[in-house]
């Protein structure tokens, strides 16, 4: 009975952390798109010269971002729940 209670606790921590951390990639992509094709520069003072720089937000990168946040997801879910996994009864109901 215990064990089941803590199995659904760990399970119920790791959806948790991935929940966060795919919410957090998509609000992250959806505060990026407005930036897509905004063109700004930079002077060098120095020399005098302008370096332009476009942002382009493409289907890929966004699909890298999503990629990124779940696997910082999996990472950040997985140690925590190993090592409550490893810890007796009595000291995780502590």
């Amino acid at each position: 009975m215990i064990t089941g209670i803590m199995a659904f606790g760990a399970v119920f921590g790791a959806i948790n952390t991935m929940y966060a951390a795919v919410i957090g990639g998509i609000l992250g992509c959806l505060f990026a798109l407005p930036l897509n094709g905004i063109v700004t520069g930079t002077t060098n003072w120095s020399s005098f010269s302008e370096i332009a720089l476009r942002f382009r937000i493409t289907p890929l990168l966004l699909i890298a971002g999503l990629s990124f946040a779940v696997l910082m997801g999996v990472i950040g879910g997985f140690f925590p729940a190993l090592r409550a996994a490893r810890l007796q009864v009595v000291q995780a109901l502590r």
